[in-house]
């Protein structure tokens, strides 16, 4: 039994040490810009590490092992390790950005005349409905409706509370931190912005004095959008400036 152990942990022992730094550098297919923070994992050995900011990267592994390259906004791409990939230095890995189809959406002709005809009975069965709303109503002598006025009204007053929820700081800086399809992947392809401007690009939004309702804080593809014309209008006043 000891010498199973012993011979197992020789062979575990001379595996890591005949692993080689496997290096290279990250580029999107279709300008051959380098990519930041691209996923390289060994699925043999299970190490991994993110591209930097100029797309490099360097990993551990043997010939046949297989790194599989993954991204939020780009196809996964695996490589079968040789030994010409560990003895070449500049190695390049292109990726495709992912395309996301949208649902069909089927246009309907507008129709003036079946429009006004279907308003026009929606109105003559909401009369039918609810005629208190298409008469005018009594009027009071001016002394009565001054002072029914002038003791209700206060107290119909209602406080007008807004639902809708302001976009700080905190809010944006949470939102990259915590949601996986908001990181410095999307900052710097995306929005086009550099890594370097996070902090600033946070700021100016939250000096825009965004407010947008609850549902729409946690709908990603909004959100997107928003910050896409955010973006842009970043950088137009960083242009101007």
């Amino acid at each position: 039994m000891k010498g199973k152990l012993l011979l197992l942990f020789l062979l575990t022992t001379l595996t890591h040490f005949g692993q080689s730094n496997i290096t290279g550098t990250v580029l999107n297919s279709d300008d051959l810009t380098t990519l930041h923070g691209i996923k390289i994992i060994n699925l043999n050995s299970k190490q991994f590490c993110y591209s930097n900011e100029y797309g490099g990267f360097s990993v551990k592994g043997v010939a046949n092992d297989t790194l599989s390259f993954e991204s939020t906004f780009f196809n996964p791409l695996q490589v079968v390790v040789t030994q010409y990939l560990i003895d070449k230095k500049d190695n390049k890995f292109e990726m495709k950005e992912t395309v996301f189809d949208l649902a069909e959406v089927n246009l309907i002709k507008f129709n003036k005349e079946v429009f006004n005809l279907k308003l026009n009975e929606e109105i003559q069965n909401d009369i039918k409905n609810r005629p208190y709303l298409y008469y005018p109503k009594p009027e009071l002598s001016f002394n009565i409706a001054g002072v029914i006025g002038f003791v209700i009204k206060p107290l119909m007053k209602k406080e007008i509370v807004d639902n809708r929820v302001t976009l700080s700081y905190e809010f944006f800086e949470s939102l990259f931190e915590n949601n996986p399809l908001f990181n410095d992947v999307f900052l710097t392809q995306r929005l086009g912005l550099n890594w370097e401007e996070k902090s600033l690009f946070f700021e100016f939004c939250s000096f825009q004095n965004l407010k947008v309702s609850k549902e729409t804080s946690t709908d990603n593809f909004q959100l997107m959008d928003m910050l896409i014309k955010q973006s842009e209008i970043f950088k137009k006043r960083k242009t101007e400036n």
